[in-house]
């Protein structure tokens, strides 16, 4: 069969482009390809390998609910009532992939709400919470057994109706804490409270696995066990001294121990006001207290104090490369503060950023100029008071 010219030089230039299409550069310097089908990168050898892992997880301090924040409004009929108070924050919140808060207080059952100095609050909080974009709460601290036994039972029955995880109290005697799969990192959360305001009497010695009071032995032993079944874990204590300045000596002490013995951070909770922030060598996160965040502990009630005004969303995020152990890769810090408005007769609290954006955002400017001024005054307290690490005394 004869060929010609002008069909040969086509076929030639055809197997040509087949060599150099066979030969690109970008798999033979890396070695490896992409699957687009599963998003996964394998090797020469056939191997698949596991992508990179980050995690980002939003902490909010103490929440307190005040009879004054929920005054007037429609309890235990209408859950959304409650979302208010953090639907300026919501759009903070819902960008994590967790948001965890300290919820304190207990339950009545039958629906009965008091404030200090022991809490019973409202049945739709938990709710409103969830709706508003919380993932979990923590439930260990000094105000969970305000309501006895059956408050603190309660609180847990809720949280479960409604989808919102927690740890701290428990209700079965082989509970530990919390471990959450966050976008493939295993991440362990424990939680415990140095003080019950005197309550834990009422609750019989055969039944007191429902506690974690704060002991060190037991924390670290609870570390150990968690280790086991997480890739990061953070613990969050209750404890310290209620508005001091710094953190007090002890827990400065004990935080450093629960790092040294396997914990990776410590989110503090308790004093009401936000203390230091401190970032180890080995990378490792203590954030002392993170103040209120829901509250109405306003500076006309604190003898002229601001600061329990203030509180501080802290987001973590967390890196895991392939074949490590998931490590802090950045650490943001969001002051925030309660803010109250006259509506229609009654007074409303939004917690909300004192910020529209990290940084260079404006101050929110839907406020009155009087609350203009206070989240301004309280970004600066914030921001300073994460940098106080040491002795309260």
């Amino acid at each position: 069969m004869k060929y010609n010219k002008k069909f040969i030089s086509i076929f030639i230039c055809f197997f040509i482009l087949l060599i150099f299409v066979g030969c690109g550069p970008n798999q033979e310097a890396t070695g490896k390809s992409i699957d687009s089908h599963k998003n996964v990168e394998v090797s020469k050898t056939g191997k698949k390998e596991e992508p990179t892992k980050r995690a980002m997880l939003f902490f909010v301090g103490d929440i307190i609910y005040h009879p004054p924040l929920y005054r007037g409004l429609p309890l235990h009929k209408d859950p959304s009532s409650l979302e208010t108070h953090y639907e300026r924050l919501k759009p903070w919140i819902e960008k994590a992939d967790f948001a965890i808060g300290n919820f304190e207080g207990s339950m009545n059952p039958n629906g009965k709400v008091r404030g200090y100095p022991l809490f019973q609050v409202p049945h739709d909080s938990v709710a409103s919470l969830k709706a508003n974009g919380f993932d979990a709460m923590t439930t260990a601290n000094n105000h969970c057994m305000d309501g006895g036994e059956s408050g603190l039972d309660f609180v847990i029955e809720k949280m479960d109706e409604v989808g919102m995880k927690h740890f701290g109290t428990f209700l079965k005697d082989d509970s530990h804490g919390l471990i959450e799969d966050i976008n493939g990192i295993k991440v362990g959360f424990l939680s415990y409270t140095e003080h019950f305001n005197g309550m834990e009497g009422s609750i019989p010695m055969a039944r007191r696995y429902k506690l974690r009071p704060m002991k060190k032995d037991r924390m670290l032993d609870d570390i150990h066990w968690m280790k086991k079944y997480c890739d990061y874990l953070i613990v969050l204590p209750h404890w310290g001294e209620e508005y001091t300045k710094q953190p007090m000596n002890h827990v400065v002490t004990l935080a450093h121990e629960l790092l040294d013995g396997g914990a990776d951070a410590i989110i503090g909770s308790h004093p009401h006001v936000v203390h230091g922030v401190e970032i180890r060598e080995d990378g490792k996160v203590i954030a002392y207290s993170l103040g209120n965040s829901l509250a109405n502990q306003r500076r006309e009630y604190m003898k002229g104090n601001p600061r329990p005004e203030g509180g501080l969303g802290l987001y973590l995020h967390l890196i895991q490369k392939p074949g490590e152990n998931p490590k802090m890769e950045l650490v943001e810090k969001l002051p925030t503060f309660t803010e109250r408005s006259m509506e229609n007769g009654k007074y409303i609290y939004r917690v909300m950023a004192c910020r529209d954006g990290f940084g260079e955002g404006k101050f929110v400017k839907s406020l009155t100029q009087r609350e203009q001024n206070r989240a301004e005054e309280l970004e600066e307290i914030v921001l300073r008071d994460t940098e106080n690490i040491g002795t309260g005394r």
